[in-house]
C-alpha cells in the first residue's frame, strides 16, 4: 500500500475526503466534506411571502428604513425578529422589527397590499460615536454604508465601508454590539486582519461542515464601491475568520480576490472597461462577466447548509459601462457615451515620454474641473469614445502606422499653459500615450450616460441592471485555503436572478440585503419594488 493511499484511507476513515498530490516531493491535501454536496441552482428557492418594515421616520429625526447604499439585514435566532439598517451613511444606525404572518402574497402583489413588520427597537447608534476612528469607514472623507449584520449568540456583528476611499485608508471595519439594542455597549472598530476592501461588505456563517476545512465560521465579502484599486478586481470576495478570534486584529484568510495584474484578474481580463457582449443590453450567452457596475455591498453572500456552494450576490449592468456622470432624461443611440464639459480639437500632439499632450491655442478648464477627468486621442473626426473611454488601459498604436493612436485614453494629472500655442494637459505615468505623435484629434472630459435609476449621479453606470448571483464551488475555496489554488483563480458561475427579482431589470428594485436562518433553511432578500417607497422583505426556503 502506498503513502497516498494510506492517506486517502485515513480520511474516509474520519468522514472526510481528501485530494492527495505530490507537490515537488511534498504530500499535498486538499480536504473538504464527504457526501458530494450539490451546487446551489435557482429551482432551489422557493418564495414563500412577503412583507413590507414600518414607514416614515423611526425615533430620532433622520432614521427610516429606505438608504438607498443598501440596506443590511440580519436575523436574530434568539427571538425570530428582523435587524436592519436605517440610515447606512454616517452614522450607521440600526434598527429591530417582526417578521409578520405571512399569507398568500405572490410574487406581484402590490406594496400597499403586504402586511406589515412591527417595530422591536428604533434604530441605534451601534457604533456609539465611534465611526470617526482613525482608520474607520470615515477615513475616506466620503461618507460610509453599512456592509451587513449577523448575529451570533448575544452579540450583533455590523461592517461599515468607506463609500469612496481612495487613499485605501481604512483598516477599521467591524464592530459588535448586545443583540439588546437598549443595552450600551460595543467592541471595535476592529480589523479583519486582511485588506479592508475584501471584508467590509455583507458577511455569512460558514456551515459547520465547512468550518474546519475553511479554518472559519463566518466569511465576509465586499465588491461594487467607487474605487476598485482598494477592494477586488472582479465579482467580489470570500474571507474567513473565527467569531471567537474577534479582536483589534481578528486574524483572517482570503480565500477570493482579484488584483489589476494580467494574471491575477477576473477571467485574465479586467472587465471594469468592458460592456457584455453585443447586442446591448445583454441576455445572455456568457457564463460568466464583470464590469464596475456591480454592486456587491447592497447584496449579500451566502452558503446555504447543505450545498457546495457560496453566493455573492448583488446587481450588474447589463448595458454599456461607463464610469461617469448619470444623465436621467436623455437616450442616446447605442453607444449612449457622450461628454460632459468637454474640451475637443485638432493638431494634438504627444512629447516624447508619452506623459504631455499639446493642444494649441486651446482654453482649458483649471486643474480643479480637469484634473480627474480623460483625454482621448485617435486620427480623424473626434468621436464619442469606445468601451474603453472609462479605462486607464495603455493606449495602443495603429498597427497601420506608427505616428497614429486607434483610440487610447488616458487620465489627466495636469494642465497648463491655457489659451496659449504650448497649451498642455499631462497624463498618467501608469498610463503614457505612445511618444512623438503628432496631428491628433482629442476629446477631454468626463463620460455621460442615460440611466433613469436612482443610481448616483457620479460613479459606475451600465443601464438597464439585473439581479445575479455569482456561485462559487466551495472546494475550490478549500483549495485556496491549502495552497493549492490563488485566490484569483476561481471562476464562479454567473446567475441570472431577473425572474425573481424582476424590478432589477429595469433598475428599479434589486436585492439590497440579505439574511438567512439556517434552521429553518429561509433566506429574506430586502429589495425595492412592487410600487412601494419603502424597502420590503421577500422570503424564500431552500432546499
Amino acid at each position: 500500500m502506498t503513502r497516498l493511499t494510506t492517506l486517502r484511507n485515513v480520511f474516509a476513515a474520519i468522514g472526510l475526503i481528501a485530494a492527495v498530490c505530490v507537490t515537488q516531493g511534498q504530500v499535498r491535501l486538499r480536504v473538504q466534506p464527504s457526501g458530494g454536496l450539490p451546487q446551489f441552482s435557482l429551482p432551489d428557492l422557493h418564495y414563500q411571502g412577503s412583507f413590507r418594515i414600518p414607514t416614515g421616520y423611526q425615533g430620532a429625526s433622520g432614521r427610516y428604513y429606505n438608504d438607498q447604499m443598501g440596506g443590511s439585514i440580519g436575523y436574530d435566532p434568539n427571538d425570530g425578529n428582523l435587524f436592519i439598517t436605517a440610515n447606512g451613511n454616517f452614522p450607521l444606525t440600526v434598527g429591530k422589527v417582526t417578521i409578520p404572518a405571512l399569507g398568500s402574497q405572490t410574487m406581484s402583489t402590490a406594496w400597499s397590499s403586504l402586511p406589515t413588520a412591527s417595530s422591536v427597537h428604533v434604530p441605534i447608534d451601534l457604533t456609539e460615536g465611534t465611526e470617526n476612528t482613525s482608520g474607520g469607514p470615515q477615513s475616506g472623507g466620503n461618507g460610509a454604508g453599512g456592509g451587513g449584520l449577523y448575529v451570533n449568540g448575544s452579540r450583533l456583528y455590523t461592517v461599515e465601508y468607506a463609500i469612496y476611499d481612495g487613499s485605501c485608508g481604512q483598516n477599521k471595519e467591524i464592530w459588535s454590539h448586545d443583540v439588546d439594542l437598549g443595552t450600551a455597549g460595543h467592541l471595535g472598530p476592529y480589523h479583519l486582519n486582511t485588506r479592508s476592501g475584501y471584508v467590509h461588505g455583507p458577511l455569512t456563517s460558514v456551515p459547520p461542515a465547512w468550518q474546519a476545512s475553511l479554518g472559519g465560521d463566518m466569511i465576509n465579502s465586499f465588491a461594487g464601491a467607487s474605487v476598485p484599486s482598494c477592494q477586488t478586481y472582479g465579482p467580489g470576495s470570500g474571507v474567513a475568520w473565527s467569531i471567537s478570534d474577534f479582536a483589534a486584529i481578528t486574524p483572517a484568510t482570503a480565500l477570493i480576490y482579484y488584483i489589476d495584474t494580467p494574471t491575477q484578474r477576473f477571467l485574465n481580463l479586467y472587465r471594469n472597461d468592458t460592456s457584455p457582449p453585443s447586442p446591448w443590453p445583454w441576455t445572455g450567452g456568457q457564463a460568466s462577466y464583470w464590469n464596475s457596475t456591480f454592486v456587491a455591498r447592497a447584496g449579500g453572500n451566502l452558503i446555504p447548509v447543505g450545498y457546495a456552494s457560496y453566493l455573492v450576490m448583488g446587481s450588474i449592468g447589463r448595458g454599456y459601462y461607463i464610469y461617469g456622470i448619470q444623465d436621467a432624461t436623455n437616450l442616446h443611440a447605442n453607444p449612449p457615451v457622450w461628454e460632459e464639459n468637454s474640451w475637443a480639437g485638432a493638431d494634438a500632439s504627444t512629447s516624447h515620454d508619452g506623459l504631455t499632450v499639446t493642444v494649441p491655442n486651446k482654453t482649458v478648464a483649471p486643474d480643479s474641473l480637469i484634473v480627474g477627468k480623460r483625454v482621448c486621442l485617435t486620427q480623424g473626426t473626434p468621436q464619442a469614445p469606445p468601451q474603453d473611454w472609462s479605462s486607464l488601459t495603455t493606449p495602443v498604436l495603429n498597427a497601420a502606422s506608427n505616428n497614429a493612436v486607434a483610440v487610447g485614453c488616458s487620465a489627466i494629472v495636469g494642465q497648463g499653459n491655457s489659451g496659449t500655442a504650448t497649451a498642455f494637459f499631462t497624463v498618467s505615468s501608469a498610463f503614457p500615450f505612445p511618444g512623438d505623435l503628432t496631428g491628433l484629434t482629442y476629446v477631454a472630459g468626463e463620460p455621460k450616460m442615460y440611466d433613469p435609476t436612482n443610481t448616483s449621479g457620479q460613479g459606475n453606470h451600465g443601464y438597464p441592471y439585473m439581479t445575479v448571483a455569482y456561485i462559487y464551488n466551495m472546494n475550490d475555496l478549500v483549495a485556496v485555503k491549502n495552497n493549492m489554488k490563488s485566490p484569483w483563480d476561481l471562476v464562479p458561475v454567473m446567475l441570472n436572478l431577473s425572474t425573481i427579482f424582476p424590478d432589477s431589470a429595469n433598475g428599479g428594485g434589486g436585492v439590497m440585503g440579505l439574511t438567512t436562518d439556517p434552521a429553518t433553511k429561509r433566506v429574506f432578500f430586502e429589495m425595492h419594488g412592487n410600487g412601494g417607497p419603502y424597502p420590503i422583505i421577500l422570503v424564500f426556503t431552500y432546499d
